[in-house]
């Protein structure tokens, strides 16, 4: 190999690794957005799920749980919001995040299973539970239309 070809072709390495470094910085800074957006759209599903999730003990709404990468089996002491920002610090980009809740009657809320379908007034002694409509056809009257069913369609829209 002549001289002037032994230059060109350190030339061309130096230019090739120039150019490699750029795309990787161009990866990296695409990656740190995509996060971002990951962790933004998250939060506001987790935000908005909490919020319509009915309450009657506060069982229900404080076992909503965010995780990365693995599906939690076991109910929450109780989630806030600050937990759930916690919980994505690690996340990296492409990874799955799971929202869940594990208490046993979620589906119930969710999908409307309620039985008996229409129980009528609550006999429930509780404050504010005797005499009300808790239940309509099998569906919890504060969320008749589940939480996250309603959530993902309004996300959806938003993100589209």
């Amino acid at each position: 190999m002549s001289g002037l070809a032994s230059r060109a072709a350190v030339e061309l390495g130096r230019s090739l690794a120039k150019f490699n470094g750029l795309v990787d910085g161009f990866v990296k800074r695409a990656e740190g957005e995509l996060v971002k957006l990951q962790k933004r759209i998250v939060l506001e599903a987790f935000r908005r799920i909490v919020k319509r999730t009915p309450v009657d003990t506060g069982r229900t709404r404080g076992n909503w749980q965010i995780t990365i990468g693995v599906v939690p089996t076991a109910e929450a002491a109780g989630t806030k919001l600050a937990t759930a920002i916690g919980a994505l610090t690690g996340l990296g980009p492409y990874q799955v995040v799971y929202i869940t809740n594990n208490v046993p009657h979620i589906e119930v809320l969710e999908y409307g299973l309620f039985e008996p379908r229409d129980p009528g007034p609550s006999k429930d002694p509780r404050k504010g539970r005797k005499g009300r409509e808790l239940v309509r056809a099998g569906f919890s009257v504060q969320a008749p239309q589940g939480m996250v069913r309603v959530t993902v369609v309004e996300l959806e829209v938003m993100f589209a």
